[in-house]
């Protein structure tokens, strides 16, 4: 058994290199080629939900080939290798839902990093937007039918309500607190383009510099009309991070988020009983309220 299968790879290998394949790029089109080829003749293609030790090899080179731009762009040259890639893994693809799956959990190199295929976003796309801070395919043709398979498997294509969430989550999950961008994306999400999308639900979506991202029930537009209370609450003022944005930014968020603390009857509670912690506190060991600088008993009991 272990010759026959040693005789059926190195028949399945090519025999020799392409013209011309002193770069990855032509040799992974070379690859995908002889594979058109030899499901032409009948071959079965590797089940990528099977237990054989070859899925783990291949899934952890096809990832690097899938997020080739070169990749894409010789593959759509070829309308016989192109209609193989549609009828393997495009949206309409017969049992094509699995293999779509796995395909966009491939590892794919980022930095010092991996991500999965389905964090890439398209360069032409969402440069503009995200500058260095997004995971790109980059050098894809633009072409109606590569940009379609690579939605189908979770590449961000286009802006749109989703995408833009998307790098919304991304940010979260990578720990960027970039206020600027996230003000445009808040921007964006608001200015009437998607009018399906009316608040972010109860995700952690809005961004506080030293905070992280919180859900819009745990902020509001304005601070507490007392200072001692603004320090000892624990929902975020979004004014003193945004409003330097204009209306544009401005808007969605005090649609999104309540006006002031003083409007909600738990913020208030909750802060008077961190107040008065604060004002009981030991001198020497003074409450720092939600991470906030220290309250000295004495400025919390004046007030």
């Amino acid at each position: 058994a272990a010759k026959a299968r040693d005789l059926a790879e190195r028949v399945a290998q090519p025999p020799v290199e392409p013209d011309g394949a002193d770069t990855p790029e032509l040799e992974r089109d070379w690859q995908l080629g002889w594979e058109v080829f030899l499901c032409a003749l009948g071959c079965a293609p590797l089940d990528p939900t099977g237990d054989d030790s070859a899925c783990v090899e291949v899934s952890l080179m096809l990832g690097a080939t899938l997020s080739s731009g070169t990749f894409w762009s010789e593959a759509a040259k070829s309308a016989r290798t192109f209609e193989y890639l549609c009828a393997a893994v495009g949206p309409r693809a017969k049992g094509g839902a699995v293999r779509r799956e796995w395909l966009r959990k491939l590892p794919v190199r980022f930095e010092q990093d991996y991500v999965a295929f389905d964090d890439l976003f398209l360069h032409s796309a969402f440069g503009g937007l995200g500058g260095g801070l997004l995971a790109y395919l980059r050098g894809a043709p633009d072409d109606a039918r590569v940009r379609e398979l690579l939605k189908s498997l979770g590449v961000a294509t286009q802006i749109s309500q989703c995408t833009l969430l998307k790098v919304l989550r991304w940010m979260r999950a990578r720990g960027i607190q970039d206020v600027g961008l996230a003000a445009d994306l808040y921007a964006r999400l608001g200015d009437g383009t998607f009018t399906a999308f009316d608040r972010p639900g109860d995700e952690e979506l809005i961004l506080v510099p030293g905070r992280g991202f919180l859900r819009p029930r745990d902020c509001t537009w304005k601070p507490f009309r007392s200072a001692l209370l603004q320090r000892c609450c624990i929902v975020e003022p979004l004014c003193e991070v945004y409003g330097r944005f204009g209306a544009a930014t401005e808007e969605p968020l005090k649609r999104w988020v309540r006006k002031s603390p003083d409007e909600a009857a738990g913020a208030v509670c909750h802060a008077l009983r961190e107040a008065i912690a604060c004002a009981r506190a030991d001198p020497g060991n003074p409450v720092c309220p939600f991470g906030r600088a220290a309250v000295m008993p004495e400025d919390a009991a004046e007030d």
